[in-house]
């Protein structure tokens, strides 16, 4: 393994503004219907970069990351049915867009759009106690990669990156709720 100095690193990242709008419908007593839109500014964020600051090395660039996010925004609608004084059922979908653009696209991240379905019920087994539990499902687009390796064809190392990425998730989820 090749010596590597000794000294710090520091990498700084301004975190996006995010904007969220939320609302809740009783539409009768025992149904509440929900809705939710949020923008997040992911365009601050180009690059992840990498500098050293103390040692032989100080003030170099050890590495950068070009992610070239874009803004995205998300919308969500739900309902929430209580099916008895104990028993909540609740369900919803949502459309997440990615701010992963294709033509940056790696292995590192392979985000892609998403839409998310779920359902979960919870119950209220006292008057200050409940157990919510919940399955949701992501569907994520299929992504591809057709990165070029260096600046230019001729660098070393040569060739592209290419390749698709897949996925989809199962999230189960449960919590207790106890208040005094």
């Amino acid at each position: 393994m090749p010596n590597v100095a000794d000294g710090t690193v520091k990498a700084a990242i301004e975190l996006p503004d995010t904007l969220s709008v939320a609302v809740a419908y009783q539409l009768h007593p025992q149904l509440q219907l929900l809705a939710d839109y949020t923008w997040t500014g992911w365009d601050a964020i180009q690059n992840l970069t990498v500098v050293r600051t103390s040692g032989p090395l100080s003030g170099q660039t050890l590495t950068s990351v070009a992610l070239h996010f874009k803004n995205s925004w998300r919308v969500g609608f739900g309902a929430n049915y209580q099916l008895t004084p104990q028993w909540k059922l609740r369900g919803g979908l949502a459309f997440d867009q990615s701010p992963v653009q294709d033509a940056f696209r790696t292995p590192r991240l392979p985000d892609e759009d998403r839409t998310c379905l779920a359902a979960g019920a919870q119950w209220a087994f006292a008057p200050q106690a409940a157990l919510d539990c919940g399955l949701a499902y992501l569907f994520v687009k299929d992504a591809s990669s057709n990165l070029v390796n260096q600046e230019t064809a001729t660098a070393v190392p040569r060739g592209s990156l290419v390749g698709n990425y897949e996925a989809n998730v199962w999230i189960l989820s449960a919590q207790m709720r106890w208040s005094f």
